[in-house]
């Protein structure tokens, strides 16, 4: 287990490959095999934490989803260094020198690794992101491999996903303004799990949309653990009205709109039917999957959607608030349940000063001979 700053990581592996052939052929009989003798040793091995099984039990083989020839490895450890250990020696280090028998050559890369806060497990699909990540931008704290290795995290910032959100842009600006490099980002479906990580203590800081429409609640609803530390102002991303390519639109649209934003077209859609979006980056996701029409979305989103760009808005701003714990893990005052529940309100309204009250004679008193 790795720290910093007081907070305790785990590594995470995720890898991938093809094999040259389906998974009974007679070719991978030695590789399939030889799973069901090396994963025992992997969890026997020093710093193993957990891995990833078939659902099945009856084989070692975990086969990606979408194609059967795939197969990948999700572990968790310790360290970097008691993961190096086992996959460079022994039994392991023989198996790496003959997947070429076994797997095709990769285009890219085809292992990743990344830092997770203890007691959390990761998944297939963290892991696919985290590989596509490492091949698109090259590593970093969020992916990185054996030869280009990272520290764990001096803390983790939390936001709203999923990528090229508004929320993710102002996460970083703050980031870089706060100087906070060596933090990580991680991205949320809701602000609500993110002030909720925040009180857990798996988040250090959550960036939260302040006009987000329910960003009252959130904070209220779990006060006094929250407590806002600052707030800023953020430019959008250039902001579009985007359909899918080659789909014609007629009669009444669907349109999927972040609710928060919805009140920039309120006076224009009239009857249109809208589709309520967790951000503005998954409105371009739901067009894409035929949910609605149109989308109100950011230009980033649209154009990794693969979407058509009919409108494009205006620049915009929004703000955004910082919740941190408060320190404070109390519980607001136990009389105000009784107040309110007229069977146990006996003692709260019998008319005598409460300790923390001072009678109206007193404050008479007082006013007078000032």
């Amino acid at each position: 287990m790795s720290e910093k700053s007081g907070r305790k990581f785990h590594l995470c592996q995720y890898n991938v490959a093809r094999a040259v052939a389906d998974l009974d052929h007679p070719q991978l009989a030695d590789f399939v095999a030889g799973q069901d003798v090396l994963y025992p040793i992997s969890e026997s091995s020093p710093g193993f934490i957990w891995r990833m099984q078939p659902e099945n039990g009856q084989s070692s083989v975990l086969p990606f989803p979408d194609d059967p020839r795939m197969v990948v490895g999700l572990t968790l450890w310790e360290n970097l260094e008691t993961l190096q250990s086992f996959v460079f020696a022994g039994g392991h280090a023989e198996f790496l020198r003959k997947r070429r028998q076994w797997f095709e050559k990769p285009s890219g890369p085809n292992s990743v690794l990344w830092w997770l806060p203890a007691g959390e497990l990761p998944t297939v699909a963290e892991g696919q992101r985290r590989l596509e990540r490492l091949a698109a931008k090259g590593p970093s704290l969020m992916a990185f491999t054996f030869q280009s290795p990272f520290a764990p995290p001096a803390g983790v910032v939390g936001s709203l996903g999923p990528e090229r959100t508004n929320s993710e842009k102002g996460a970083h600006e703050y980031m870089l303004r706060a100087q906070l490099a060596a933090y990580e980002l991680r991205l949320y479906s809701t602000f609500e799990e993110i002030a909720d990580r925040v009180i857990d203590g798996t988040l250090d800081r959550g960036v939260i949309c302040t006009a987000y429409l329910k960003f009252s609640a959130v904070y209220f609803e779990r006060a006094p653990k929250l407590r806002i530390t600052e707030a800023f102002v953020s430019d959008l991303h250039p902001m579009v009205i985007a359909s899918r390519l080659g789909v014609p639109l007629a009669g009444r649209l669907t349109l999927a709109c972040q609710p928060a934003i919805l009140p920039l077209l309120g006076r224009f859609i009239g009857q249109t039917v809208v589709k309520p979006a967790a951000s503005n980056a998954s409105a371009a996701l739901d067009v894409v999957a035929g949910e609605a029409d149109v989308c109100l979305t950011t230009e980033t989103a649209a154009v990794a959607a693969g979407l058509d760009i009919l409108i494009r808005m205006p620049s915009l701003q929004i703000p955004f608030s910082i919740f941190e714990r408060s320190g404070n893990d109390g519980e607001l005052p136990s009389e105000i349940a009784q107040l309110f529940n007229s069977e146990n309100r006996h003692g709260l309204t019998d008319g005598q000063p409460k300790p923390n009250q001072v009678e109206t004679g007193a404050n008479e008193a007082v006013l007078s001979n000032r």
